[in-house]
């Protein structure tokens, strides 16, 4: 079962992972023929992507390991594999540079990767789901080329304990991998930091499909002062996504006498406590915490849209954004982007556009928004500057031929 990409992640598909189905359909549109393998398949329901995913029958070109239960099975079936000679033999290899316990799971996932040994390429997103399938490239298992495409959390350290462990477990992975990739300089160096060799680190930013991110009215016109203002914000709600500081900028725009609406698009943990920080401040009419939301309903919002909010910060391990996705898809629908300077999130705006302030500090927020208002030439501006800055960087397609240049 020859394939050009058999692309590897941990749990397919996931809301928060848009990126990764994009790649595999922009994959599809270049003709390659593609193969997604994970450790947990999801319901498709808890995708936002629906729709794409129906459209080019991802789900029929997805795998998803799975192992027998029951000891007798497990045992019964472990044997029946080691019988083969190859299996067996790598398994054997396996086992002396593991060096420590081995499991039948470990015979299981040889088998399971054995039809795609032979790939042109294997593409893991997320380093930490890549120590199996690199250490098969190392034995010999796999003949492959090897990609990595880390994404923020799985190179994130907070002392240098940490960062050592990081090293000894990426170890393997650097000296296999013909390709690191990482989407800003940011990441990059973080990435650097662990050991990866500067010859295979290579910066590709994640890109979107801005045909499919293209407004309808353009450029965007920023409504008077007095007004309806929609505002938004697209994230989960963990304290990495900041969006408390967008909740306390609506106040602050409220009591200056402004009519904002500021939506935020995701869900997670702190839905209870953004709640109740929506009702100390009297802003039930003001702010709306929508939930989860398919790729349709984030363009639909984006449409309505004057102003996006990037309100991520550094929380309290020290982890920030290594690129952010959400604000390229708003700039291709040509919405100006106001936020705070965190991680790599200066590199998805121009500088000319650049409204990003230090970390917290909603007065600077809000100024920045209220001068948006303003402006309405300059905001037009920046309207078309948002969407020509997404097309010539960071379409989808820029994405792919880089990824794999000199790999395919």
């Amino acid at each position: 079962m020859n394939k050009d990409i058999v692309f590897i992640v941990s749990e397919f598909p996931l809301v928060s992972q848009t990126f990764v189905v994009s790649n595999v359909v922009a994959a599809i549109k270049k003709g390659y023929d593609v193969q997604v393998l994970t450790s947990q398949l999801h319901a498709v329901a808890e995708s936002a992507q629906k729709d794409i995913i129906s459209t080019y029958k991802i789900l029929d070109k997805t795998s998803c390991f799975t192992e027998p239960i029951k000891k007798k099975e497990r045992y019964t079936l472990a044997f029946r594999y080691l019988l083969n000679p190859k299996t067996a033999y790598y398994f054997i290899k396996y086992a002396f540079l593991k060096k420590r316990k081995i499991s039948l799971s470990d015979i299981f996932l040889i088998n399971y990767y054995k039809p795609y040994r032979k790939a042109k390429v294997i593409h893991v997103h997320f380093a930490d789901a890549a120590t199996f399938i690199t250490r098969l490239k190392k034995i010999g298992f796999l003949k492959s080329k090897m990609m990595i495409t880390f994404h923020g959390y799985d190179a994130y350290f907070k002392n240098e304990k940490e960062q050592k462990g990081l090293r000894d477990k990426y170890k393997i992975l650097f000296e296999v991998s013909d390709k690191v990739t990482i989407n800003t300089p940011y990441l990059k160096e973080k990435v650097a930091s662990l050991g990866c060799p500067s010859a295979i680190l290579e910066t590709i930013p994640v890109g979107i499909h801005t045909t499919y991110y293209k407004p309808t009215m353009y450029p965007k016109e920023i409504p008077s002062r007095n007004s309806r203002i929609n505002l938004l914000s697209i994230g989960r709600l963990i304290e990495l996504k900041g969006h408390r500081y967008g909740i306390l900028a609506v106040k602050e725009l409220v009591n200056k006498g402004y009519h904002p609406h500021y939506t935020i698009i995701g869900e997670g943990v702190l839905f209870q406590e953004l709640t109740q920080l929506i009702k100390d401040l009297a802003l039930e009419k003001n702010v709306l915490l929508y939930g989860k939301g398919t790729q349709e309903q984030v363009k639909e919002h984006l449409e309505q849209t004057a102003i996006f909010l990037m309100t991520s910060i550094t929380n309290a391990r020290g982890r920030e954004e290594a690129q952010g996705v959400v604000t390229i898809e708003a700039q291709s629908m040509g919405v100006p982007v106001v936020g705070f300077d965190s991680g790599g999130v200066s590199y998805t705006v121009p500088e000319k556009n650049n409204r990003l302030v230090p970390q917290k500090d909603v007065s600077r927020l809000v100024e920045k928004i209220e001068d948006l208002i303003a402006d309405k030439k300059n905001y037009q501006s920046m309207s078309i500057e948002a969407r020509k800055w997404a097309v010539d960087r960071f379409d989808i397609s820029h994405m792919i031929d880089n990824y794999y240049h000199n790999m395919l």
